[in-house]
């Protein structure tokens, strides 16, 4: 489902975290959709190799758009990214 960007996926992770994809875009609005995308990926607890398997693209790819996404949220190097968007609310 994900793989495919299904709407069903979309409408089952709204109501289990209604206001996450909202929120981190109002958090910055540098954030592109595919950036959202890997958001909701990472706050569903994907770990890289799952996201480059999912987003059919290389684990390499998946650490440069995390990287990217840190920057643009202004998330502190010292913070892991996964652990913030798990908690993210």
């Amino acid at each position: 489902m994900i793989e495919k960007g299904d709407l069903h996926f979309l409408s089952e992770f709204n109501e289990i975290f209604p206001d996450f994809i909202s929120k981190i875009k109002s958090a910055s609005s540098k954030l592109n959709a595919m950036d959202i995308k890997f958001c909701v990926l990472l706050k569903m607890g994907f770990t890289t190799k799952e996201i480059a398997s999912v987003t059919k693209s290389t684990v390499r790819a998946v650490q440069s758009r995390k990287y990217r996404i840190r920057k643009r949220l202004d998330v502190p190097n010292d913070e892991d990214l996964n652990l913030f968007m798990v908690t993210f609310s």
